[in-house]
């Protein structure tokens, strides 16, 4: 459960010193959530309106998720990327920081 928190404290205030505050949207693809999740907090934290978009494989389960929350079984599919998506919901992922999401199919 660090690694939310690590990305909340270093990553987020990092990107939205760099843009000086004027960051809209990040776009994360995402496997144990910490880093969408961390960043997403403290986004929103310094501006509401910010949105936090997950690029997720085609056969990961968190597209899935984000849309309806419930880990739906046609979405547990073979993808061939490694480091991003999954075939369950990790506890470090934060869902509710998440506007939205889209896949791409990797393959």
């Amino acid at each position: 459960m660090d690694n939310p928190d690590a990305h909340y404290l270093t990553t987020g205030p990092e990107i939205y010193e760099q843009t000086n505050g004027t960051v809209t949207h990040f776009v994360m693809a995402a496997s144990t959530g910490g880093t969408i999740s961390g960043v997403g907090k403290y986004l929103k934290e310094q501006n509401k309106d910010v949105k936090c978009v997950l690029v997720d494989p085609v056969g990961s389960v968190l597209k899935g998720y984000q849309e309806t929350g419930t880990i739906r079984q046609e979405d547990n599919k073979t993808f061939q990327i490694e480091g991003f998506g999954k075939a369950y919901i990790p506890r470090t992922l934060n869902i509710d920081v998440v506007d939205w999401s889209v896949s791409y199919n990797d393959n």
